[in-house]
């Protein structure tokens, strides 16, 4: 379990359960990872894409099922030690259980991912996505240092940023919004209705593409991109922007770079 690429992070993360505090909490309900589109369905709870759920002290996770025993503070939040059961066989880790309103978050082995309720998850990304209207730039290409750069940005600080070196390899993305760098943890990326899950490294800002499926959905991202008409980023801590893809293809080129080889 702990050396699962990013997608499986995500996977493993909302599979993780919690025990005897979901009455207490008032966390009790079904979930979706933050900025994603599942089906929110009752009857699809467990399935990757379907729902995730609280009830009492069984949380229950994609093809996942665990319970929270040994409850103790921890800070604004609880933690415990779950134990979980998956493809025939059973584990033990510390979790910490951190609600909000709409909202909960996760914490496993130093990293951290964000539920958000079924229902007023749709109701928040609606209500946002009417107001994300897009209000950058062109899309612009520099080259320095031997790395190309093809970005955008908008008036209120939200920065997207792809690069590449001089021999077409060690593709990296970078985002900010809001005139910071996105969050660690998860960031999923939507280009005209086709969504892209990815990581942000733990430092902020920066994408992780160093595994075979965050490779995978770089190179993928890039076309739609260079493609698209618009594109909106959703991190994990409830924040979005959208961008306009005018002059994206001009910038980024017929070929997406390849990323990294390092894993």
């Amino acid at each position: 379990m702990k050396n699962q690429t990013s997608l499986g992070l995500l996977a493993v993360s909302a599979s993780l359960a919690c025990a005897t505090a979901g009455h207490a909490q008032g966390i009790d309900g079904l979930y979706q990872p933050s900025g994603a589109s599942w089906s929110c369905s009752a009857d699809q709870v467990g399935m990757d894409g379907g729902a995730l759920s609280i009830q009492g002290d069984v949380l229950n996770g994609v093809e996942n099922r665990c319970y929270l025993t040994s409850p103790r503070p921890d800070g604004a939040g609880t933690r415990y030690t779950a134990v979980c059961s998956a493809e025939g066989e059973e584990y033990r880790e510390d979790l910490t259980l951190k609600p909000t309103a709409n909202s909960l978050s996760l914490e496993r082995d130093g990293s951290t991912v964000y539920w958000e309720r079924c229902g007023a998850a749709q109701g928040a990304s609606e209500r946002q996505e009417a107001f994300a209207l897009p209000t950058n730039g062109t899309w612009v290409y520099d080259f320095r240092q031997g790395f190309s750069e093809s970005s955008t940005r908008d008036p209120s600080g939200n920065v997207i940023s792809f690069s590449c070196n001089d021999f077409g390899e060690d593709g990296g993305l970078y985002v900010e919004i809001g005139g910071e760098p996105v969050s660690s943890g998860q960031v999923t990326f939507d280009v005209d209705g086709l969504t892209f899950p990815m990581t942000v490294w733990s430092d902020g800002g920066s994408i992780n593409t160093e595994c075979s499926v965050c490779a995978a959905n770089y190179t993928a991202l890039w076309e739609a991109t260079a493609a698209g008409n618009l594109l909106t980023v959703r991190a994990s801590d409830g924040r979005s922007a959208a961008f306009s893809l005018n002059g994206s293809r001009d910038a980024l080129g017929d070929f997406p770079c390849l990323p990294s080889e390092d894993f």
